[in-house]
């Protein structure tokens, strides 16, 4: 499995990297964010499985051109990333999950991931919130 993990190098998303690179069914980790040298900072600590990318969370477009790639995507990071982050994996089919704050406009989406055959879960909480994510 492919993970996309935007918002990979914070203090949710890191860990939560950590945890995933360890599991057998995961092949590659992007760890996606603005910041490419956080990015591979990120990388260079996982291991052979991680690669940088730069990703701009509030981008739709450019997300839906890097997602294709990937299996899911995991996003941990800013809230103002959810809605164009949820849109961009509907528009690629790609599964969805974050820790963000529950938003309405996320939650009404849920439905269209499910119209296209894909989970969108939304707001698994907040940090420390690992252990939900990795759920």
């Amino acid at each position: 499995m492919k993970v996309f993990a935007l918002g990979g190098y914070g203090k949710v998303g890191f860990p939560a990297i950590k945890l995933l690179a360890q599991s057998d069914l995961v092949t590659e980790i992007a760890i996606a964010g603005r910041s490419v040298e956080r990015a591979q900072k990120a990388a260079a600590e996982i291991s052979e499985k991680a690669v940088a990318v730069c990703a701009d969370g509030t981008d739709e477009q450019k997300l839906a051109s890097l997602l294709a790639d990937y299996d899911i995507i995991v996003n941990a990071a800013h809230n103002d990333t959810v809605l164009p982050t949820i849109r961009a994996a509907i528009s690629t089919g790609t599964p969805y999950c974050d820790v963000n704050v529950v938003n309405e406009q996320a939650l009404e989406l849920t439905s269209e991931a499910e119209a296209v055959g894909i989970p969108s879960i939304v707001a698994t909480g907040i940090s420390p919130c690992i252990s939900n994510l990795m759920g």
